[in-house]
């Protein structure tokens, strides 16, 4: 009888273990112990928001690399073709006729025109506006010699403003041009100066200009 007993009290205590283990197990599956476990894995988690691996790193630095060498390879491509384009020679007639016209309409060139304007033979203000207006558009030689030979279409008052300007550009490159490269903003000064001599020869002679080009071509 007594062994009947104590049977079924051990009994009884297996299903209340059976019971409480269930219980803890049930609790441990519930939302609020899912989101508390969610919560504590992020925070002992550090891979979650990390950076790019050194290996990743390395790759992307070897591509910045790469970019780099390619833009010097083609900036390198480039550079004989600006230094071509950058010739010491290729505007110096564009840069010289430029300066002759801005010297035929300041107040240094009045002192050369004092004996045409006294004498009636020149309206100044009216050369100053047909020296501007060409000014504008010289953007080469042809344009220059425009400015320099007298056509058989030409009015007498614009030959005679060709010849007064042809007058004032022998004036500025033989006395005022070593000036203004040295002191302007002439970047290859001794090739200006080098050829000053010649640009003073072809103006006595305008229809020659093509010739000094032609022989820069050649060199």
């Amino acid at each position: 009888m007594r062994f009947l007993k104590n049977k079924i009290r051990l009994a009884q205590e297996h299903n209340l273990k059976t019971e409480f283990a269930k219980t803890e197990v049930q609790q441990a599956l519930s939302p609020s112990a899912t989101e508390a476990t969610t919560e504590v894995t992020e925070l002992e988690s550090p891979t979650l928001n990390m950076s790019p691996q050194p290996e990743e790193k390395l790759n992307i630095e070897s591509e910045d690399q790469n970019n780099k060498s390619k833009a010097q390879r083609k900036r390198g491509k480039r550079d004989p073709t600006d230094a071509k384009m950058t010739s010491p020679t290729k505007n110096i007639i564009l840069n010289y006729a430029k300066a002759i016209a801005s010297f035929a309409t300041s107040t240094l060139a009045l002192p050369y025109l004092h004996y045409h304007i006294t004498n009636g033979y020149l309206n100044y203000k009216e050369f100053v506006e047909f020296v501007s207006t060409e000014k504008a558009n010289i953007g080469g030689i042809k344009s220059f010699k425009n400015l320099l030979i007298v056509k058989d279409t030409d009015t007498p008052q614009i030959i005679l403003y060709k010849e007064i300007f042809r007058m004032l550009s022998l004036i500025f490159v033989r006395d005022f041009s070593v000036n203004w490269i040295t002191y302007g903003r002439v970047t290859h000064k001794e090739i200006y100066l080098k050829y000053r001599l010649q640009i003073l020869q072809k103006l006595q002679n305008p229809e020659e200009f093509i010739y000094f080009i032609r022989n820069q071509a050649q060199k």
